[in-house]
């Protein structure tokens, strides 16, 4: 069968619309609804947000899980796989640190790359409803951080400085 412009006219005409569609949903479901939201400060009653947060430079390696729920008040659980001392805690969460972790997540969200030999991988994924941890989450962000950014930026609350307290 020979290919010629007038043979594949019709077919890329149905698959066009069907390949955008697709590309539009899997962007939606890894991105969150409210891109430039307050994460932290707008989390209703049961909702949970979990972070794996991995920091790898000249003269350190080290990785962090962060599991944030709102309840009466807002709390961290924060735990080290390599079992650092002092790990598992759980902290309660002042208003000055839940703003600081929206700039956070608002600098991850609006900045990227860099050229510094620490790289920070971070991984946020947002549930909602129950707290069961086979519940799947309902939005997951990626960044990967070379910029050291954060940490010249006033009122922002690192996760490093929480995984310190």
């Amino acid at each position: 069968m020979t290919h010629s412009p007038a043979n594949t006219a019709p077919f890329l005409k149905r698959a066009i619309p069907v390949l955008v569609a697709l590309m539009f949903a899997g962007c939606a479901s890894t991105r969150w609804p409210k891109q430039h939201g307050d994460l932290f400060s707008e989390l209703s009653t049961g909702e949970r947000v979990h972070i794996l947060f991995s920091s790898k430079g000249c003269f350190h390696e080290y990785t962090y899980d962060f599991d944030f729920e709102r309840g009466a008040t807002t709390t961290v659980r924060i735990t080290s796989p390599e079992g650092s001392p002092g790990h598992p805690r759980t902290l309660t969460l002042s208003p000055r640190d839940i703003s600081g972790l929206d700039r956070l997540v608002r600098f991850y969200r609006t900045h990227s790359g860099g050229g510094c030999t620490t790289v920070d991988d971070i991984i946020i994924e947002h549930f909602r409803g129950g707290s069961g941890s086979s519940m799947p989450a309902t939005a997951t962000e990626h960044y990967r951080d070379a910029s050291r950014g954060t940490h010249d930026l006033p009122g922002v609350t690192t996760l490093s400085s929480l995984a310190g307290r």
